[in-house]
């Protein structure tokens, strides 16, 4: 089977006319994403070929378009479906680990079950994001996020610009997900959208961990939204 070109977008903040083709962002940011884990099935390589790189926060080589190929076993994050096609994402390579999203014929990928896989590790995503995330007792986890933006803006960090987040929350897994929203002191509340505290979403993906939040987990344009892969930016 030959290989099949598809446009595919680097986005951190994706304009409506690229949101409407396929961006996992914006469905995470969604009132109901459901992300769910698939791979490539053995029909050949599909080649995601990105179009733009819109938010990147370096110049020169490490922000030039590139384009990936996905070859039968790679993994997919499929956020929505219109037809016969899938929104899929996939992180890019260091330094930037920047989400790639591109529409996919569904008949080319089969899912994937990471119902048994595990929660502790430290995830990154993007370059301004990490979640460390522990073992505690009686089956729960505790989630320690850390979150700038501006950071890697060397005016923003000379002028003091750059605007942090944060949040530390103790919470019970449950079929793969955990949600909750930390209360001004520190106490754990149902997952709330609306709240003007911090509420966050997350699923359990295998080799990836979907986080999707409220917008109030931290300064301007701070968040904690996107596709995060194991390691920290101490690596």
């Amino acid at each position: 089977m030959s290989k099949l070109t598809l446009v595919a977008m680097f986005c951190l903040l994706a304009s409506p006319a690229m949101a409407a083709d396929c961006d996992g962002l914006s469905d995470l940011r969604g009132d109901n994403p459901h992300p769910q884990t698939y791979q490539v099935s053995g029909l050949g390589p599909l080649t995601m070929q990105p179009m733009a790189i819109e938010g990147c926060p370096q110049r020169g080589d490490a922000c030039a378009p590139v384009s990936r190929q996905l070859h039968p076993g790679t993994v997919v994050i499929v956020t929505s479906t219109a037809g016969d096609m899938a929104c899929a994402s996939i992180l890019g390579e260091a330094p930037n680990y920047m989400l790639i999203s591109a529409l996919l014929p569904i008949s080319a990928l089969v899912t994937a079950d990471y119902s048994g896989a595990v929660w502790t590790g430290s995830w990154r995503y993007s370059i301004e994001q990490q979640i460390l995330i522990k073992a505690a007792p009686e089956n729960q986890i505790t989630v320690d996020g850390t979150a700038t933006w501006g950071m890697f803006d060397p005016l923003r960090v000379s002028s003091g610009g750059v605007n942090q987040g944060s949040f530390v929350a103790t919470v019970q897994p449950k079929k793969g997900r955990v949600a909750f929203t930390q209360d001004y002191d520190e106490t754990m509340l149902p997952y709330d959208p609306t709240s003007a505290n911090c509420s966050v979403r997350m699923w359990q993906l295998g080799p990836y961990l979907a986080v999707a939040d409220n917008n109030a987990c931290g300064g301007m344009n701070v968040t904690f939204t996107g596709l995060y892969s194991h390691g920290s930016w101490a690596d």
